[in-house]
């Protein structure tokens, strides 16, 4: 038994000094593959840089493919014009129905409007009661003062 825990202590060493042995290697392997990818992007940068300077482009246009060009720039501008004005259409017409919806709710069986009736009452009273409230304080000061004799 002890013959087999120092075989198994031996294998589990072994087993240990290969796998740092892989790690080192991975690691090593990282650094070489990190280090070409600064590289890489290091170019890449002085490229973008020099760039401007170094790119020069000319295009030179007849006049009848700046036609067809132009032609297609209209078609495109008319259709983009077609679909927002349908679109404009569309929403004008969801807040109509919308507007439709909310009438609906505020009328009566018989489509009458209950607010403008509602509306009417109230003012017709307010007034009432502003001219009674004012003819009374006419009359207690006309009984103080006699104004109407």
């Amino acid at each position: 038994m002890i013959h087999d825990a120092i075989k198994s202590c031996s294998y589990h060493r072994r087993r240990s000094r290969k796998y740092n042995s892989a790690q080192t290697a991975l690691g090593n392997a990282v650094d070489t593959i990190s280090g070409k990818v600064d590289t890489i992007n290091t170019h890449i940068d002085n490229v973008l840089k020099d760039a401007p300077t170094k790119l020069k482009v000319s295009v030179r246009v007849d006049d009848v493919d700046w036609k067809k060009i132009q032609d297609m720039f209209d078609k495109q501008h008319e259709w983009m014009t077609t679909q927002m004005q349908k679109h404009i259409r569309e929403v004008n017409q969801m807040f109509y129905e919308e507007r439709r919806r909310v009438q609906e709710r505020y009328k009566e069986y018989d489509g009458t409007y209950l607010g403008h009736y509602v509306q009417y009452f109230f003012w017709f009273f307010f007034v009432l009661g502003l001219v009674i409230f004012g003819l009374a304080i006419f009359l207690m000061l006309d009984s103080h003062y006699h104004w109407t004799k």
